[in-house]
């Protein structure tokens, strides 16, 4: 239409199993199970100071240290829990989702606009607008759109034109100012 205006940029995106990966644990750390990493960390070091400093408490009075050692093993089970554990398995539902996503979403063309992306696929035609999304997420490789808690949109950097890229980038910065967050992995 005549009225309409032109996108910044139009990409060609093709994502592979490991950036769809990499965008899961993103989106789950940020909005999903992963969010209380930090939380968890903070429990499992009180937990091993108040184990460690009760050991000394508990052996004055001839009580059996039974609850210290209790306290001290949870701080590695918590850790183990969050740190390895729901990561591996939120990999392993990703691996699985990724079928279901590379049916439906792969290849795709993106339109960036000042205020929406349309992505064109050969099945669907999806118009988001920035406005509606909850965060942007930016790796040294990846822009991972959260919509809400399960749905997210994934542009890799490799994708956007060279002659624009820069471009983009600061219209995301600028666009996502007090919900983007800046990531080197899905842990920090």
């Amino acid at each position: 239409m005549a009225y309409e205006v032109p996108p910044k940029t139009i990409c060609q995106v093709s994502i592979s199993q490991e950036e769809y990966v990499t965008a899961a644990l993103l989106a789950a750390r940020r909005t999903g199970s992963l969010r209380g990493i930090p939380a968890a960390i903070m429990t499992a070091g009180a937990l091993l100071i108040l184990g460690v400093a009760s050991i000394t408490w508990f052996g004055g009075y001839g009580i059996p240290w039974i609850l210290p050692l209790i306290l001290i093993a949870a701080c590695p089970l918590i850790l183990l829990v969050f740190l390895w554990a729901e990561p591996q398995a939120l990999r392993r539902q990703a691996r699985l989702d990724f079928a279901s996503y590379n049916a439906l979403m792969c290849p795709s063309h993106m339109a960036l606009y000042a205020d929406n992306i349309v992505t064109e696929t050969p099945v669907m035609t999806l118009t988001d607008q920035y406005a509606l999304m909850a965060e942007l997420v930016e790796t040294p490789d990846l822009l991972v759109f959260i919509k809400d808690r399960d749905r997210m949109l994934i542009l890799p950097k490799r994708c956007l034109p060279d002659n624009s890229r820069e471009a983009v980038l600061e219209q995301m910065r600028l666009t996502f100012i007090r919900n983007r967050r800046v990531m080197k992995s899905w842990l920090a």
